[in-house]
């Protein structure tokens, strides 16, 4: 489900998250053939494009049962958790 739509994501240019769902539908033939298969993350930025980020690895408990999701283990370097 898309929701707020109307979000201004950058507010110089006056963009919106619908700007930008529109845009990706336009340029969808040509990206998706070298998208497919590849591991997704999303830099989130929830407060626009001037505001802190966050980067989404794990699909969203509402996820379609169509996408298909992966588990991909790894190791948090030393001194990270």
């Amino acid at each position: 489900m898309l929701t707020n739509l109307d979000k201004t994501f950058w507010p110089r240019e006056g963009y919106t998250k619908l700007d930008l769902i529109n845009y990706y539908f336009r340029i969808s033939a040509f990206i998706l053939p070298h998208l497919a298969g590849r591991p997704l993350s999303m830099k989130r930025y929830p407060d626009g494009s001037a505001g802190s980020y966050f980067f989404q690895k794990n699909a969203a408990p509402e996820t379609p049962a169509w996408v298909r999701t992966e588990r991909i283990f790894h190791r948090d370097p030393p001194g990270e958790h």
